[in-house]
């Protein structure tokens, strides 16, 4: 998954053309975030998914971006999920020390 982030004018049915590109191009829309309107201007940051296994997320930034309504793309890597116990060493397990 994917997260893009898209700083859009806030204009009718700007929202409605770019959800609509992103279902047409083969992908799902996992969640959407949009901020307020700040003048004229709107953030949606859209966590989306390739419903197969031959789209790329970059052609469609490309496309998102020569729609009228934005302003900006831009691709955001999600941040792992990293447990407490994954990060431990389990009691002896090899590690790297210096032998004497």
């Amino acid at each position: 998954m994917t997260i893009i982030q898209i700083d859009m004018i806030e204009r009718e049915g700007a929202l409605q053309r770019i959800i609509g590109l992103i279902e047409r191009r083969g992908f799902s829309i996992q969640t959407l975030d949009k901020s307020a309107p700040m003048q004229g201007l709107t953030t949606l940051k859209l966590e989306v998914a390739a419903r197969g296994s031959l789209r790329t997320v970059d052609v469609l930034v490309r496309q998102i971006a020569r729609l009228f309504d934005v302003y900006a793309v831009s691709t955001l890597q999600p941040m792992p999920h990293v447990m407490a116990h994954q990060t431990a060493l389990p009691p002896g397990s090899l590690s790297c020390r210096t032998l004497a």
